[in-house]
């Protein structure tokens, strides 16, 4: 890890990807939570390079963000409908990881 911003800087489309997917999260109105490396680096400033975008949501709206991606024409898969599902355009995915409500 690194404290060094200039260290990780990801490919353009990568970076186009992930401000998408940010974009059509926000505009889906489904709540999310950003995790994994650019909820660290936003919170702590370390950043290290990465593969993918990270994101928690309830578990009753992982199907809902997945049915939103694809209906973008994305490619949209879960892997296990209790732990991960992924949404991705050629190398570049978004993990949706649903979690249980807190209460």
């Amino acid at each position: 890890m690194t404290c060094d911003p200039a260290a990780f800087d990801p490919p353009p489309e990568a970076k186009q990807f992930y401000a998408e997917s940010l974009a059509e999260l926000v505009a889906s109105n489904i709540p999310f939570m950003l995790s994994g490396t650019y909820a660290l680096g936003c919170h702590t400033g370390i950043v290290r390079p990465t593969k993918d975008l990270d994101v928690f949501c309830k578990a009753g709206d992982a199907p809902r963000i997945l049915a939103h991606f694809k209906h973008l024409g994305h490619e949209v898969e879960f892997e296990d409908e209790r732990w991960i599902g992924k949404v991705a355009i050629s190398s570049m995915s978004s993990t949706i990881s649903p979690r249980p409500a807190c209460r």
